[in-house]
């Protein structure tokens, strides 16, 4: 049936972006909404975006039909991107983007669909960048993937004095941190921090660690709050795996003026000398013997995979004699403080010297430090005419991730291809980020990798061109959707291309390759005469049936053995 429309034809996506998505399939005509015949929408969610796909019979003929997706997380109009899929390849087409509130956010997109048979789209939101720019700030490369997880694929040499241009998903504030996981390649480099096409310095990575995270506090961040920042690279060169900016679980400035997050003794808030010039710290002031304090205010540290706490401290004549001037604990999950170290002058010295604020860190993935009831504890221990100033004491983690791709369904058209043809392989994954490779012996020892195209939900789908006949292995892999992206791979299956032999039985004349070396150990009848040829073995441990109602003969040439084997004959 072909359906006639004097109107526009509407298809619409209604979708939650990134918390799940609604899809509403209908068509406007004469301003009411009728479901549209034979419509068929699926829908994948994607780490970035989502997959659509949209279909109907063609003898319905759907035509210059307006297909609209209204997103729930309004987002910048440079970050949207669409893209139709064919043949798994990405082709980016036009697409109106309207900001329906007037709030300067795009959350309305449409486009055009030529013709509706089945079209499958892709709309992209980015929620990240990582660009490598030269000296001026002119844009080199995009490195994105390359750094956008730790796991071990390095971005391209970032040199001297050449910058990395990072955006991140939320605008961070002097409280967050920016955290990296380089290699040096050359020198002694160090990173300095600025807001993006800024000059005034933010923060610094001084002295840089290979093949571990490298963490800077942006606490001199100029304004309220950034999502883009310029990373300069100083006096020597390194690759990239790794750049993020982890989860804060507390932070202290002691700007609200009291102690509610704190179990306190003889500590006080004072403005006599805070991080940054201004506001508050706390203070062990002098004449005292003994301050301490502990975080009432646990931190939920269970899901993490690494755990960091932070802070700036100032001292004024602490000498660490005769015993630690300051000493800093962590709870374990049994309850108890662990001793993490002494942050004093006599071992922790400021290398400004005394009456100036230094930075203090430690990182920890043991698991004793992760559960519910995470804290830190500040002991000091003052002499006469000494002072002991703390600020800016920041928890954070980076989240552990134990989201796996989960492999299952495998289907195949195993044993149905003689010789050569297209065998097809199907795989349901759930949790996945979207790339699902599938890996397939080559018949020569070597393997060969091919992505999966997604079908529908969590199905993919690979086709691969066979040349011989064989049995060829194959495994699927794939990567979770968590933070960390977790990889898996699946079990092994295993595929058979069937071979044409000459000792099958044909229905006229056989003709056998003796090369072949044929062993029949079925009894079978031969419809007509037989001819061999080549040189080998044929082995007869069964029957052979001559047809009785036909004059037949055997032709055989000199290079070829036949044995007949008791229980075997030719008749």
């Amino acid at each position: 049936m072909k359906l006639e429309f004097n109107k526009k034809k509407v298809i619409s996506t209604a979708l939650i972006f990134l918390i799940g998505f609604i899809i509403i399939s209908n068509i406007n005509f004469n301003q009411e909404k009728i479901k549209l015949p034979g419509l068929y929408i699926s829908e994948q969610e994607t780490e970035k975006g989502k997959i659509i796909t949209v279909s109907a019979p063609d003898e319905l003929n759907y035509e210059n039909v307006l297909g609209y997706t209204e997103l729930s997380k309004e987002v910048s109009k440079e970050k949207i991107h669409f893209y139709r899929l064919v043949n798994g390849e990405k082709q980016e087409i036009e697409i109106e983007k309207y900001d329906k509130n007037n709030n300067g956010l795009i959350d309305y997109i449409e486009w055009n669909v030529p013709h509706l048979s089945e079209q499958t789209y892709e709309l992209i939101i980015e929620i990240s960048k990582a660009e490598h720019l030269d000296s001026n700030r002119n844009l080199i490369s995009d490195i994105y993937d390359e750094v956008k997880e730790q796991d071990n694929i390095w971005s391209e040499l970032i040199n001297d004095k050449e910058y990395i241009r990072i955006t991140f998903e939320k605008k961070l504030t002097a409280k967050n941190d920016i955290t990296i996981y380089p290699r040096i390649i050359e020198g002694n480099p160090k990173i300095k921090v600025y807001e993006v096409d800024g000059d005034e310095l933010i923060a610094e990575f001084t002295s840089i660690n290979s093949n571990q995270y490298n963490k800077v506090y942006l606490t001199n961040l100029i304004s309220e709050s950034q999502d883009i920042f310029d990373l300069k690279i100083v006096g020597g060169t390194i690759e990239l795996d790794h750049i993020i900016d982890p989860t804060q679980l507390f932070f202290e400035d002691w700007e609200a003026g009291n102690f509610n997050n704190w179990d306190n003794s003889v500590w006080e808030i004072v403005t006599d000398r805070a991080y940054g010039g201004s506001g508050n710290s706390t203070k062990c002031p002098e004449d005292y013997s003994t301050c301490e304090m502990n975080l009432t205010a646990s931190a939920d540290t269970s899901s993490a995979a690494t755990i960091n706490v932070s802070f700036w401290y100032n001292d004024d004549d602490c000498d660490g004699a005769p015993a630690p001037d300051a000493i800093w604990y962590w709870k374990n999950s049994t309850g108890s403080w662990n001793n993490i170290g002494d942050i004093d002058a006599g071992t922790l010295a400021c290398s400004l010297g005394d009456d100036n604020w230094c930075f203090h860190s430690a990182v920890s993935s043991e698991a004793q430090y992760k559960h519910a009831g995470f804290a830190v504890r500040f002991w000091v221990g003052v002499d006469n005419n000494e002072n002991y100033w703390v600020d800016n004491i920041n928890v954070s983690i980076t989240a552990a991730d134990d989201d796996v791709p989960i492999f299952s369904n495998y289907k195949d058209n195993n044993a149905s291809l003689e010789d050569e043809g297209t065998a097809w392989f199907n795989v349901t994954v759930e949790s996945t980020n979207g790339t699902v490779l599938l890996e397939i012996d080559d018949g020569g020892g070597s393997k060969n990798n091919y992505t999966a195209i997604n079908l529908t939900a969590n199905v993919y789908n690979v086709s691969v061109s066979m040349t011989s006949g064989g049995t060829y292995d194959y495994v699927w892999h794939s990567w979770g959707n968590g933070s960390q992206h977790n990889y898996n791979i699946s079990n092994t299956q295993y595929y058979t291309v069937n071979s044409s032999s000459s000792c099958n039985v044909g229905s006229g004349n056989w003709e056998i390759t003796c090369s072949d070396n044929c062993i029949w150990t079925d009894d079978f009848t031969v419809p007509a005469n037989i001819t061999i040829t080549g040189s080998g073995t044929l082995t007869w441990n069964a029957n052979m049936t001559m047809n009785a109602t036909v004059p037949w003969e055997i032709y055989k040439e000199d290079g070829c053995e036949m044995v007949i084997n008791p229980g075997g004959s030719i008749r």
